[in-house]
C-alpha cells in the first residue's frame, strides 16, 4: 500500500471517527431527553435534519475506506452506525409525537352527512 494510500484512509477514518462521536453525542442528548421529558421540538427537528446527511456522509467515507484499502470486513463499524443512526431517528420521531397535541377523531353526524348526498 502507498505511503498516499495510507494517508487517505489515515484521513477518512479521523472522518468516520468525528461522524461516530457526533452520532454518540446525538444518541446521549436523546436518551437524556427521553427521561426527563424535557425536549425543545424546535431543537428536536433541528437534530433530526443534520441526521440523514450525517448517514449519507458516513456511508460515502465508509466506502472511500473499503476502496482504498480493498475490504470489506468493517462491516461491524458500519452496523453500529446503523444501529444508532436509526434509533435516532426512531427516538426524535416519538419526541416530537410527544409534542403534539393529541389527535381528536371527528365523528360524522349521519343525518347530516345522508342529507348531503
Amino acid at each position: 500500500m502507498s505511503t498516499d494510500t495510507v494517508s487517505s484512509l489515515k484521513s477518512l477514518r479521523a472522518k468516520r471517527t468525528r461522524l461516530c462521536h457526533s452520532l454518540d453525542r446525538t444518541v446521549k442528548y436523546l436518551d437524556t431527553r427521553e427521561r426527563d421529558k424535557n425536549s425543545n421540538l424546535a431543537e428536536l427537528n433541528k437534530r433530526k435534519d443534520i441526521l440523514e446527511p450525517m448517514l449519507n456522509q458516513y456511508e460515502n467515507i465508509q466506502e472511500q475506506i473499503e476502496e482504498l484499502a480493498d475490504i470489506e470486513c468493517e462491516d461491524s463499524e458500519r452496523e453500529e452506525f446503523e444501529r444508532k443512526y436509526f434509533h435516532s431517528v426512531g427516538l426524535i420521531d416519538k419526541l416530537i409525537s410527544d409534542h403534539s397535541p393529541p389527535s381528536i377523531e371527528i365523528k360524522q353526524n349521519d343525518s347530516l352527512h345522508s342529507s348531503l348526498d
